[in-house]
């Protein structure tokens, strides 16, 4: 005769009082995310408002000198307007330089010795094509809130992240403060001021993230496609997919830039890709004429440019060529989950020494995992986070009187601390016989 299964009286009211503690654990917890919320939306308005009234490049000024009203996304919005207009096929052309310092059509004039080239890809200028349509002062105070509102809800998803892979309700907590460490990081400042697009690609990338955590990794991937009008902040991401065998991502990825890549091709002139072709095979125009700020850059390249002019040539093979390929071998063979922030701040942090254009306000992306980290792992978020500020903020210092790039040197111990930290674990968990030393998670809880 089999045993009678059923739970006793006293187990369910065991069980009961479990789920009721659970709920009123929780409640609190709610509460307080709640009111975080609110406080954080309070807090990045406040902020966006200071920016329109006080900040530099968003005064309206119809004389300007050498930065232009909205600083750089003057480049998007003429690049957007091109692609409008009837000289489409001209967006690669001497016009696009034309069209930024003619104040009938931006409203002001500004140092004619300089100008921003067109140096991104079709898809990218038509990201903005909205905003295109509004006259270039109204079209600045909109990018500022769609820079504003980005951080912000980067702010929530983040948040989102860290309570989805919590695991507790201590570190639950914890979440509720991530929107500050996100206003002190001096990236997104950074990349505030000068217009740039890094909290836009921060909230993409936090949307994909927040997606992969809740096992839609198809959505994930498609999400990032998105990034793929920036090659150079996601060339990395399909290597990482393949290596770690994530076919589902892959195709969500490579659909949405099949989709992108495809609809432009099919509407833009075809004059437009062979001057794209021909500007992507001279990227020194943008060294040339704005003016490459090596104090600034985070790649490897910046090891090398900020050494004497003799020997840039041999420092690209004897420096930069070996700790790329270092750095490419530890993202290649790691085998972290993508559910681990440690692997986001490994794909990250390579991203930018591997890029051939990464400045201190691309590190914006970066926040995506530090974030994350001070909920999971707080004294190594706090580390990644401290180590990067204080970089940005004496790198040109260093630069001036040391001719050292600091910042890139800190991604390159971030990378070395993460490889040496998963192989400190993995041979303490080799003689373990149900997994190996790269198998699942290899952070400390």
């Amino acid at each position: 005769m089999l045993a009678d299964t059923d739970p006793s009286p006293s187990d369910k009211l065991s069980e009961n009082a479990a789920a009721d503690l659970r709920i009123c654990e929780q409640a609190p917890r709610s509460l307080c995310l709640r009111r975080s919320l609110l406080l954080s939306a309070i807090v990045f308005s406040v902020v966006g408002s200071t920016f329109w009234f006080f900040g530099p490049n968003y005064q309206w000024q119809t004389d300007r000198a050498s930065v232009p009203y909205g600083a750089d996304f003057l480049q998007e919005w003429i690049g957007a307007k091109l692609l409008t207009s009837s000289d489409a096929s001209q967006l690669y052309s001497p016009l696009f330089v034309q069209w930024q310092h003619s104040p009938k059509l931006v409203g002001f004039t500004w140092d004619e010795s300089q100008y921003y080239p067109p140096v991104y890809p079709p898809p990218h200028y038509a990201l903005f094509t909205p905003l295109s349509w509004l006259s270039y002062r109204w079209a600045v105070v909109a990018w500022l809130v769609i820079l504003v509102v980005c951080s912000w809800l980067s702010a929530v998803f983040i948040q989102q992240v860290a309570i989805h892979t919590a695991g507790d309700i201590d570190k639950g907590h914890r979440t509720q403060w991530i929107w500050i460490a996100i206003l002190l990081f001096p990236a997104l400042f950074f990349a505030i001021t000068l217009g740039q697009k890094s909290p836009l690609w921060l909230f993409i990338l936090s949307m994909a993230v927040l997606s992969c955590v809740r096992r839609s990794e198809f959505l994930a991937g498609a999400i990032l496609g998105i990034l793929t009008i920036k090659p150079t902040i996601c060339f990395l991401l399909p290597m990482a997919m393949v290596a770690g065998k994530r076919w589902r991502m892959l195709a969500g990825m490579l659909s949405t830039t099949i989709v992108l890549w495809g609809s432009a091709a099919s509407i833009l002139p075809w004059e437009l890709w062979n001057g794209f072709l021909q500007t992507a095979a001279n990227p020194s125009q943008y060294g040339n004429h704005l003016g490459y700020r090596v104090d600034w850059s985070c790649n490897l390249f910046a090891l090398a440019n900020s050494l004497p002019t003799e020997w840039i040539a041999w420092a690209r093979w004897g420096i930069v060529f070996p700790l790329g390929t270092y750095v490419l071998i530890c993202l290649m063979t790691d085998r972290r989950e993508w559910k681990d922030p440690i692997k986001w701040m490994l794909v990250l942090t390579s991203t930018a020494l591997m890029s051939p254009h990464f400045y201190h306000y691309d590190l914006c992306i970066l926040l995506l995992p530090i974030a994350w980290l001070l909920v999971a792992e707080p004294r190594r978020g706090f580390a990644y986070f401290a180590c990067l500020a204080v970089g940005m903020v004496l790198a040109e210092d260093a630069q001036t009187f040391l001719q050292i790039p600091i910042v890139p040197i800190l991604l390159i111990g971030i990378v070395c601390e993460i490889r040496l930290h998963g192989i400190c674990l993995g041979n303490r968990t080799a003689s373990r016989p149900w997994g190996s030393p790269f198998s699942g998670s290899l952070s400390i809880r």
